[in-house]
Order: structure tokens, then sequence, then C-alpha cells
């Protein structure tokens, strides 16, 4: 899978979270760290795990840093992971497949879960539907 997904991870100050989403990442895949100026660990922690790290020396936001990470990588796909977020064992084949089955697609996204296993869903999203279940 490495040429067709590649991860950002944005952190900021993310040393207590980023160690848990890295080793959940089950797939060799090129995986980015773009760092948002942290005075913490998080760098270092990020490096133990082998992920390539874009350090900026001030907190340029979510977005931006997700594009200067984005730019970074060659494969067709990109997922934006969130430094507490944590993968289930095959979710990353699971989205490149549904990305691959249906090309006119735009953007796939993983069902998320808080902690307890309760589905999350964002209620005022314009990309979802009012329930999370459908569409």
């Amino acid at each position: 899978m490495k040429q067709t997904l590649g991860i950002v991870v944005v952190t900021f100050n993310s040393a207590a979270v980023i160690d848990g989403a890295l080793r959940s990442i089950d797939e060799v895949v090129d995986c980015i760290v773009v760092d948002n100026g942290s005075s913490d660990e998080t760098v270092a922690r990020a490096a133990v795990h082998g992920a390539q790290i874009i350090r900026l020396d001030t907190n340029v936001g979510f977005g931006t840093a997700c594009n200067i990470g984005a730019r970074a990588l060659s494969a067709p796909f990109v997922l934006f992971l969130n430094p507490d977020a944590r993968l289930r064992r095959g979710a990353l084949r699971r989205l490149v497949d549904a990305a691959i089955e249906h090309p006119k697609w735009a953007a796939v996204n993983p069902r998320l879960l808080t902690s307890r296993g309760d589905h999350w869903h964002r209620q005022k999203s314009c990309l979802l539907t009012s329930d999370p279940m459908t569409g």
C-alpha cells in the first residue's frame, strides 16, 4: 500500500497521544508528522516510529499544516489522522478499497467511534446526513 496511501498527522504539543496514533498504523505507508511548533516531546516521540517530520517554527493552523503534509506525499490517497485517534486493524486497507471502488467520490471517511465504542457523529456536517447509518 506504500504507493497508494500516505498519512499526515498534524501535531501541536501532542506528546501524550502521538505514540498511540502512530502505533495503530498497521500497514507500511509513508507517514508525515507536521508539527506546529510544539514545545514538548512530540517530535522526538514521532521520530521513534519512523515518521517523516516536518517541523514548523510556528503554529500555522490545522488546515495549512494538512496541506503542507499532503504536498510532501506522492501517494494518490491521503489520510489525515488526528494525533489522538487510533486506527482499527485493517482500516487503512478498507479505506483504500472503498476509494478505488468508487472513483467518482471526492472523499472517504472512516466510521468514527468514541473511546467507549459509541458512534461519533457531528450533527451539523454538510457532508453527512442526519442519520449516520444511511448514505
